[in-house]
């Protein structure tokens, strides 16, 4: 009887104190529209128990709808401002005091990563990265990605003929296959443990995502019971200790060589990203090994599923649009014709359309549909004072879906909603794939440059069809977007190009 006095009186004093928490708050913020069905303790985390992880993100797609500028969630005791407005969103990117990331970002333990890293951290880390994406660099890279895209469509070409292929196997093997030539040097792709440390990644993607969005797995020591735990640690320890004795290696060579070096393709390139680093590391003696690692492993992350997901989304929206897919491939034969020069910066950036495309690809599948803020001191959003340490929720999945800046067909597929006439006016934070603001993806260019690369080499190599209808696709939300369908295409060779 006296334990279930005990028990009861806990009970009723976590009751208390959540309900207390919650009236503060909503004191504080001056009464801030708060998601139905929020319940004492658990808050909203109701609503997507026992959810597919599809069902999950429309569920909270439809909370973010059901207000056109802010409102509140609750995470058991944890507020959750949601910000869906381009005015607020510009806001909150632009605010110095909305630069930290909200507490799941952990769960990538790479707490000195640019990616997650706290404001202190991250503001001198970023200063020191911005040279290594200079646009010299980046330019020099080009030949290296035309290397790994023609690797890409061996592949496929060896693929059985007429049949439907998940084609982001082949396009998120291509773009790590990128990010690691280029962040860990050329000779990382001829290795023999690369399958393991691409399927190591793998299984952290996978991992990471499934615990962002499982209440129950915020908790480290509910977590470090699962199974997922001990997949997580062994992949976690292999990508390290590979990518630490590479960077021991890299600090050797580095030792007997110039600022540039020549490849084996006798091209003059800049150094790779961690032989950058690893010359600050010897500048200013600030950078460890343990830093250099998590930096290039946010590289890594970063680059590689993006860049990806990008190309495999936009392959299929090519295949279901196939009058844009012959507009493509002309504008791609005018200013890349077969058994013409390589491609080279300049020349990429002669492709209007293709930029149309890209840009529409990624207006209806953000490779980051939602980001996470945390502001440390007070900031008012209309008129609601959000008090410091709350964690600000930006969907950009639905941003890019809003009728009164898409018109009324905002969630149908349309490149013309980049054409010069239609964007002119437009709010300047409509459109965000690469976020903005204070903590913009650093390697936004980078990933513009490979993606093009990957498409005019598939494009020249194959006609893309598919069976699946625009108005079937079913998205979901990991570290990056998911969706319930594969990315199913058919691949018929071209004979002309």
């Amino acid at each position: 009887m006296f334990v279930l006095l005990v028990v009861l009186a806990v009970l009723l004093l976590l009751l208390f104190l959540d309900y207390a928490n919650k009236v503060r708050f909503s004191w504080i913020t001056n009464h801030l529209p708060t998601v139905p069905k929020c319940y004492p303790l658990i808050g909203n985390v109701l609503m997507f128990t026992g959810k597919s992880k599809v069902d999950r993100f429309e569920l909270f797609n439809r909370a973010f709808r059901a207000k056109n500028r802010l409102q509140l969630a609750w995470a058991g005791p944890s507020p959750f401002v949601m910000v869906l407005h381009p005015d607020l969103i510009s806001k909150v990117l632009c605010d110095p005091n909305c630069c930290d990331r909200p507490v799941f970002y952990r769960f990538l333990k790479l707490k000195l990563g640019i990616f997650s890293a706290e404001y202190d951290f991250w503001k001198p880390a970023r200063k020191m990265l911005n040279p290594t994406f200079n646009v010299k660099t980046l330019n020099d890279f080009v030949p290296l990605f035309e290397k790994c895209a023609l690797m890409m469509v061996d592949r496929l070409k060896s693929c059985p003929k007429g049949v439907a292929l998940d084609i982001a196997e082949y396009t998120r093997r291509c773009a790590l296959e990128m990010v690691l030539a280029t962040t860990l040097g050329a000779s990382v792709l001829v290795r023999d443990e690369n399958e393991k440390f691409l399927e190591c990644l793998r299984i952290l993607f996978v991992i990471v995502g499934k615990r962002m969005f499982n209440g129950l797995l915020f908790s480290d020591l509910i977590y470090s019971f699962t199974q997922d735990y001990a997949d997580e640690e062994r992949a976690r320890k292999f990508v390290t200790e590979f990518s630490l004795k590479i960077i021991k290696e890299r600090q050797e060579v580095l030792k007997g060589t110039s600022p540039e070096e020549e490849s084996e393709e006798g091209i003059r390139t800049s150094r790779i990203f961690i032989d950058q680093l690893l010359t600050m590391a010897d500048s200013d003696g600030q950078l460890t090994d343990e830093n250099i690692c998590e930096q290039i492993l946010t590289i890594i992350i970063a680059g590689s599923d993006t860049s990806g997901f990008t190309v495999a989304y936009t392959c299929l929206f090519l295949a279901m649009f196939p009058h844009h897919q012959d507009r493509l491939v002309e504008e791609i034969e005018t200013f890349h014709p077969p058994g013409g020069p390589a491609i080279t910066p300049d020349t990429l950036k002669d492709l209007p359309f293709m930029d149309q495309f890209l840009k529409e690809s990624m207006r209806i599948a953000p490779m980051g549909p939602l980001v996470g803020r945390q502001n440390t001191a007070d900031i008012e959003l209309d008129g609601h004072r959000i008090p410091k340490g709350t964690s600000l929720s930006l969907n950009f999945f639905e941003l890019h879906r809003r009728q009164d800046i898409w018109g009324p067909n905002a969630h149908q597929f349309d490149p013309e909603n980049f054409a010069p006439d239609r964007t002119e006016g437009r709010h300047p934070f409509a459109f965000v794939p690469f976020s903005s603001g204070y903590r913009n993806c650093i390697g936004w260019k980078y990933a513009m440059i490979n993606t093009k690369v990957m498409l005019i080499h598939i494009l020249r190599n194959f006609r893309l069809k598919t069976e699946l209808r625009f108005e079937e696709l079913r998205f979901a939300s990991s570290v990056t977007l998911d969706m319930l369908h594969k990315h199913m295409v058919v691949l018929e060779p071209r004979s002309r190009v």
